[in-house]
């Protein structure tokens, strides 16, 4: 999964709260600068990329997580497939993460 944040504070915070639940095994953070629009007007951001590892299964809890400590009105939050990877590291993520519990 990838978001961009507005500080490295805050996805600093977001990895911390994502790696305490468990929701995530690891999280690479990254400065970028980030071009979009936004209500009609071309910006230029400097941004902190987190990738973070995690199982598919996590995504919702993980995505509800970010927005609940976003300060963006509507944060980037994409999931990335892992077309393929080293067996063992897949297994790290495993050993790493729990499943939230479904309702």
């Amino acid at each position: 999964m990838q978001v961009t944040t507005s500080s490295r504070a805050e996805a600093k915070d977001i990895t911390a709260r994502a790696l305490a639940e468990r929701l995530v095994a690891s999280a690479q953070l990254g400065a970028v600068t980030s071009d979009y629009r936004w209500q009609g007007s071309v910006h230029r951001a400097d941004e902190t990329l987190i990738t973070m590892y995690t199982r598919s299964a996590a995504f919702a809890a993980l995505a509800a997580l970010i927005e609940a400590h976003h300060s963006y009105q509507v944060a980037q939050i994409i999931a990335l497939p892992l077309a393929d990877a080293n067996p063992a590291f897949l297994d790290w993520i495993d050993d790493n993460t729990d499943l939230p519990e479904t309702p």
